[in-house]
């Protein structure tokens, strides 16, 4: 400790100042990172707000277009005389949204998936037991189509 005894009141004070900044920097360093990469995702999502507002107001006008396309279908010809205009409507909506999400640089659509049942299109087949097996015979479990 001959060192300590060595400084004056002023250097033991700096020295102590320059450990508090040092520990100090890390917590503020990634508590800055944090906000900076906030920031950068909220300006993100705002820049997508616009196209999400557009593919909103078409699946509004697409919802409108399938009321009304019900109700001409249930005889109601009244309702069925604004379809076209609304078909209309919902299709502008649709052009603007594909437009509005061109211009956000949203990835592309992904391809439709396989319909879950596509590997079922075989007719329904029973299934068959497996071979019967001494030991599982007396298992109440076992199913008794194997039986």
């Amino acid at each position: 400790m001959p060192i300590l005894h060595r400084l004056t009141l002023l250097q033991k004070f700096l020295i102590l100042g320059v450990i508090a900044v040092l520990m100090s920097a890390l917590p503020t360093g990634l508590y800055v990172r944090g906000a900076l990469q906030e920031i950068g995702d909220a300006r993100h999502e705002s820049a997508g707000a616009p196209a999400i507002i557009a593919v909103n107001q078409a699946a509004q006008w697409l919802q409108v277009h399938r009321g009304l396309s019900a109700a001409m279908l249930n005889g109601d010809e009244v309702l069925g005389a604004r379809r076209p205009a609304v078909r209309d409507a919902m299709n502008k909506a649709l052009a603007e949204a594909d437009r509005q999400m061109a211009a956000a640089a949203a990835p592309a659509p992904q391809p439709p998936r396989r319909r879950p049942g596509a590997r079922w299109s075989r007719p329904w087949r029973p299934a068959r037991c497996p071979p019967r097996r001494p030991w599982r015979s007396t298992r109440s479990w076992w199913p008794t189509c194997c039986g």
